[in-house]
């Protein structure tokens, strides 16, 4: 077995879920075999308050779902199978996660036309009139999904 631990910088919603969880998201796991040496089983990646722990079968692994950058920021994933992570975007892509936010709440989404997906970020804060636009302006997020890539939810631009 081979295990690493990577720094992050923690986005918002990603400190919302550690703080959640007693200072550590879910685990996301990700099963097959190395094309080097044929190593099978489990890589895990947790992002916890010390760092993004990742645990792999062999060194090649560990290697492939390492972060790219030295220094990347820990985002809320989730979609593409149940449940949800914090993970950095490249490693997350290769877990399988499809939708990330960096904004502390949750995203309901709304509705997709093509490869745009709108959603509004639910953070507690109720507007005064359901069809207040300011409220709406400023809780719309939108996300491209581009390719395989994890679709970041991002506020909409006025």
């Amino acid at each position: 077995m081979a295990s690493k631990v990577f720094c992050v910088e923690l986005t918002d919603a990603a400190w919302d879920t550690l703080n959640g969880n007693q200072g550590s998201a879910p685990p996301s796991k990700w099963e097959g075999a190395c094309p080097d040496c044929g190593a099978r089983g489990w890589v895990t990646a947790q992002v916890t308050r010390g760092g993004l722990e990742i645990e792999a079968p062999c060194e090649h692994l560990l290697a492939r779902f390492s972060p790219s950058d030295p220094d990347p920021a820990a985002y809320l994933v989730w979609g593409g199978r149940r449940g949800y992570s914090v993970l950095p975007l490249d490693v997350a892509q290769k877990m399988g996660w499809r939708y990330a936010q960096g904004d502390a709440g949750l995203i309901e989404v709304l509705g997709h036309q093509g490869e745009t997906v709108v959603g509004l970020l639910l953070d507690g804060e109720e507007p005064d009139d359901k069809l207040d636009l300011d409220f709406l302006r400023g809780h719309l997020r939108v996300a491209h999904v581009d390719g395989g890539r994890v679709a970041v939810f991002r506020p909409l631009e006025h």
